[in-house]
């Protein structure tokens, strides 16, 4: 095709408008300046997380509240508070392991006491299902003494990856879901945080993969009457 001297011609003063209109852009703005998405603040430079264990953090009393793994495998909890950047830690453990898979997972009780789930890495190392209830509400400075969930079931792996949920609907019945011993979505349940039901392993894989598969899952819950996990 062609171009028509006039078509040449808008051609050329609209890649000149182009590049005057790039050009104090770049000269207005303030390179410095991070971009939105890179303006954040650190709650801590040594924690990690996986996505396996939910929820990580949650917002209560106008703080966001949640636990880390450290690179000791130390588990943490932390807090922080968006309107004036402060941020606290309280270490709930020492030496648990040194995985992100060992991150833990957070709750918030009806009267904001909050509820912390942590185990190691099942799958590398044995421990129980850690939890502790803090003593004040929406506050990680001070504990309760450290339980545990220690379920009885097929299977000789360790538990790990806790999701808590609470239904209010149910009378505020907590559900634990985690990867079991057999290395499936497994649950647990309590009405008081002292006594637990039994295991219940939900899922199972295809016999084509043996008894060595792993289902993994997400959980949603709209807190009331409904839970659902994705596999």
């Amino acid at each position: 095709m062609i171009m028509s001297d006039k078509n040449i011609l808008k051609l050329i003063v609209s890649f000149f408008m182009s590049s005057f209109f790039i050009e104090a852009i770049a000269t207005d703005y303030n390179w410095k300046t991070p971009a939105y998405s890179e303006d954040y603040s650190f709650v801590t430079h040594d924690g990690a997380w996986c996505w396996f264990s939910d929820p990580r953090a949650i917002y209560v009393d106008n703080k966001i509240v949640g636990g880390f793994v450290d690179k000791g495998g130390n588990i943490w909890a932390f807090s922080y508070d968006p309107a004036n950047q402060e941020a606290n830690q309280c270490r709930l453990f020492d030496d648990l392991d040194y995985d992100d898979h060992a991150n833990p997972s957070i709750m918030v009780l009806p009267d904001k006491r909050l509820v912390m789930f942590f185990s190691a890495h099942g799958g590398t190392k044995t421990s129980p299902i850690y939890y502790a209830i803090s003593k004040n509400p929406a506050d990680i400075t001070s504990w309760n003494e450290l339980q545990s969930i220690n379920p009885v079931m097929e299977g000789k792996l360790g538990v790990c990856y806790s999701n808590p949920v609470m239904l209010s609907e149910e009378n505020n019945r907590t559900y634990v879901f985690f990867r079991g011993r057999n290395f499936k979505p497994t649950f647990v349940a309590t009405d008081d945080f002292m006594t637990w039901s039994d295991p219940v392993t939900f899922v199972v894989n295809d016999e084509g993969y043996g008894t060595e598969g792993r289902p993994y899952m997400k959980v949603a819950t709209n807190h009331k009457e409904d839970r659902k996990s994705v596999v």
